[in-house]
């Protein structure tokens, strides 16, 4: 790291996940890369907390704004007040796989860092309500959650006044969301892309609350695979009110028939849909054809469609089966 310190100083974007780079390296960070933006260190377990001290030496990394931490198992809450105090102008937040990772770390980062836009925490499971209210004093845009059991409805709470700019939600296997979530989320007026995948909890009562609000309108991207309680009812509610969605999928909804798939045909913008593993068939796939924008349709284990309801889906030369 030395050689590549001294002679590539204008090094903007620098990946060093996986290796087995020490305090040393962290030293000649803020020495020598005075203009590095974007830095990953994911997987990376020989430095500890005081070489992310060093982060703060010479001119410091001050114009970092993207940090890749993911597996980083041995930074403690002192390592994460150590990065607040030398990278301040943090906007994109990476933490994957760190089963240590826990509320008072983010809220050490936290304390400093307001200008967080975006987080992934996929594989952080002592996560909790905390964190999130730790993180309402930033503007968030982006969030993305997964395997997480502690995470109840109330991290939603009041979640149009502390994230009014919140765009991607993206909390995918959290067991502890419910229909209560869904009901706090539908004030959201800029939320184009939510993400509830494996939230087993849901129900067709709290999506008619959620699309009850300003925000289906707004709404592009909606993921409700393995929401096993959906069904007929929730398709009638997104044809009524959802006239921007492009991309559903329903993956799994084993409630969802062809009185549903009907509804479907109503959402005039839709080009993407997964209804893999639902109770769809021949007659199903045959209404769903008078939609002419579909160019992506996935109905794997859809196990009542035969070769009779696939010739009759022709007529839409364009589209994409899988």
């Amino acid at each position: 790291m030395r050689y590549i310190s001294e002679g590539c100083s204008g090094v903007l974007y620098l990946n060093l996940s996986n290796t087995h780079i020490t305090n040393r390296t962290m030293r000649l960070l803020p020495r020598h890369f005075h203009n590095l933006q974007n830095l990953s260190l994911a997987y990376c377990r020989k430095f500890t907390d005081k070489g992310l001290q060093y982060l703060n030496l010479g001119n410091g990394c001050h114009k970092l704004i993207y940090l890749d931490l993911s597996g980083c198992t041995q930074i403690s809450v002192q390592g994460f007040k150590n990065i607040a105090n030398s990278c301040t102008g943090i906007m994109h937040l990476t933490i994957n796989d760190m089963p240590t990772l826990t509320d008072n770390c983010v809220k050490a980062l936290v304390e400093k860092c307001l200008r967080i836009t975006s987080i992934i925490f996929i594989g952080a499971p002592h996560i909790s309500d905390c964190t999130f209210k730790a993180l309402s004093a930033c503007n968030l845009r982006k969030i993305r959650f997964e395997g997480n059991k502690r995470i109840t409805d109330a991290c939603f709470k009041f979640i149009d006044k502390r994230y009014p700019n919140i765009s991607h939600i993206y909390m995918v296997d959290c067991k502890g969301i419910t229909d209560g979530s869904l009901k706090s989320l539908a004030p959201l007026k800029q939320l184009t892309v939510l993400n509830l995948a494996n939230c087993v909890r849901i129900g067709d009562i709290g999506l008619k609350q959620f699309l009850d609000g300003p925000v289906s309108t707004r709404i592009r991207e909606l993921n409700l695979s393995n929401c096993i309680n959906l069904g007929d009812t929730s398709i009638v509610k997104l044809s009524e009110r959802c006239p921007n969605l492009n991309y559903l999928s329903l993956r799994n909804c084993e409630n969802l028939t062809d009185l549903g798939i009907e509804y479907i045909v109503n959402i005039p913008c839709l080009v993407s849909v997964d209804l893999s593993g639902t109770d769809i068939s021949n007659e199903g796939l045959m209404i769903l054809s008078r939609h002419k924008k579909l160019k992506d349709l996935s109905l794997s284990e859809c196990y009542k469609i035969t070769d009779i309801g696939i010739q009759g889906r022709t007529i839409i030369g364009q589209l994409k089966t899988h």
